[in-house]
């Protein structure tokens, strides 16, 4: 609960483009991410009938929910998307 959305979006965005991870270690993010399905009502059921997501959800103090995202159509993740 410390942490703004927009540090959580610069931080994905540097693993999944950036030189932080291996190749196959950017995969393995992704392939976790992807395998995640508790965000399915949340998030992946508003999006576009063949578009890519891979996301992560959590759960804070007092009720608070948050989702971070990769997601793009044609199964490239090309946006980051952060919900709290």
């Amino acid at each position: 609960d410390t942490t703004m959305p927009v540090a959580m979006a610069t931080t994905l965005r540097k693993l999944l483009t950036g030189e932080l991870l291996t190749l196959a270690s950017r995969q393995q993010l992704i392939d976790w991410m992807e395998a995640d399905k508790v965000a399915g009502p949340l998030l992946r059921s508003a999006l576009p009938a063949g578009w890519f997501i891979a996301d992560k959800s959590g759960a804070g103090e007092r009720g608070s929910r948050g989702i971070i995202a990769a997601l793009g159509p044609d199964g490239k993740p090309s946006r980051i998307v952060v919900i709290y």
